[in-house]
């Protein structure tokens, strides 16, 4: 990818995170990347081809960092405060991005929502997996994975709302308290010691 169209993809998603959607113009991205307005149609289709590339990358990020960890030969345990980990990483290190794909899919036209969506499922079924996999060897308590998955990416998603690199805890602290809530309440009696 060219640096002009890094710059615009990266200048849409902190305008749609700042703005909304709706309210964000191409003008506005025209002004942030220093480039006329009708140059911006060299690198993209329009507004919505913004939307879904930023959407698109995300979670396609998202999911073959994730894949990496659910593959590694881990017991149940250390594979979801894995995931916790990397989860709680990848939302750190790209906020604006963060907030444009859980607030602004929704904007989009059903054919390409429907394949955000898709994605998005397809990335919280590893996490349910790696629950499922704990519960079958009784690691962990037989709550209901979907449910325990739903709980962890609110939990986690909701750090864009006030996290900040300056704040009085560290992102691997985050980590490491999400984890252990999780898991006290996930691990059955015998796993707890």
């Amino acid at each position: 990818m060219r640096e002009t169209e890094l710059s615009i993809l990266k200048s849409a998603a902190k305008i749609f995170a700042e703005k909304g959607y709706d309210k964000a113009t191409l003008q506005q991205i025209a002004d942030a990347v220093g480039i006329k307005k009708g140059s911006l149609y060299y690198y993209i289709e329009g507004k919505e081809d913004l939307l879904v590339r930023i959407a698109d990358s995300m979670i396609d990020y998202w999911i073959k960092e994730i894949r990496r960890v659910t593959r590694q030969p881990l017991p149940p345990k250390e594979k979801l405060e894995a995931f916790i980990k990397a989860h709680v990483n990848l939302l750190a290190g790209d906020f604006e991005r963060l907030c444009v794909f859980l607030h602004e899919y929704k904007s989009l036209k059903p054919e390409w929502r429907n394949k955000i969506v898709a994605k998005r499922d397809e990335y919280d079924r590893l996490i349910e997996e790696a629950i499922e996999e704990g519960i079958e060897n009784d690691c962990f308590s037989p709550f209901d994975a979907k449910l325990v998955t739903l709980a962890i990416m609110g939990m986690c998603n909701w750090l864009y709302q006030w996290y900040s690199a300056t704040g009085r805890v560290s992102i691997d602290e985050i980590a490491a308290s999400f984890s252990d809530l999780i898991l006290k309440g996930l691990l059955n009696q015998k796993e707890r010691g």
